[in-house]
């Protein structure tokens, strides 16, 4: 099966995770990093779930499961470790249209989470479609040795330019052809090398000779 890849904005949004375990606790966090709002259903928490509830970063429903929780629910985790309770959690989020994932059962789900490199706004999102995570995760090792630190000042960099340069140049073609040039990977050599600074320079000045 094929899914759809998409990059999701959670900010603000309600994301409901079933269960207070190491691997619910583990989804909260990945949530709260994205700015999620995390709701947790659960009997008792781990220590760090306490934690993040005691500080007001999570709301804890305590309890068992039960359907009436997915109102108002954006993305919901069927997160325990209980089959039967994840699989319960698929049915019920399936039958209200609600993006649902199981940690255990991933294709009772309709949405499975890739392996994630992240360098500020740049992410790259690795997937074999749940049939080996094993797999994602050592290429996403891999990978963060060839995109470092360096890709956040980069990408920050690029989105000032881009803006100034939409705002500057109204042809479209021409703009085109300008923003792909200097979104050559490439460029984040400079980062690496530590002369950032000197490669922004050259670039306004290009920038600012092209407008005459």
């Amino acid at each position: 099966m094929a899914f759809y890849p998409v990059s999701l904005d959670v900010r603000g949004q309600k994301c409901l995770v079933i269960g207070g375990g190491e691997v619910a606790y583990r989804k909260v966090q990945t949530l709260l990093e994205y700015r999620a709002l995390a709701r947790v259903v659960a009997p008792e928490l781990i220590k760090p779930l306490q934690l993040l509830v005691g500080g007001g970063l999570v709301e804890h429903v305590k309890g068992e499961y039960h359907p009436s929780q997915l109102e108002e629910a954006f993305l919901v985790f069927g997160a325990t470790d209980s089959k039967r309770v994840n699989v319960k959690v698929a049915r019920d989020a399936r039958k209200r249209n609600l993006p649902v994932n199981l940690v255990d059962s991933p294709g009772q789900g309709t949405f499975r989470v890739p392996a994630v490199l992240r360098q500020g706004h740049f992410t790259i999102s690795i997937s074999t479609g749940g049939t080996s995570p094993a797999l994602a995760r050592h290429i996403k090792e891999k990978l963060k040795n060839e995109y470092g630190p360096e890709m956040e000042q980069l990408t920050e960099f690029l989105g000032e330019v881009r803006k100034y340069v939409i705002a500057r140049f109204t042809h479209k073609p021409f703009r085109k052809r300008l923003l792909t040039c200097l979104g050559d990977s490439r460029a984040a050599e400079f980062y690496r090398r530590g002369e950032g600074e000197l490669w922004e320079k050259a670039v306004w000045a290009y920038i600012k000779n092209l407008e005459g």
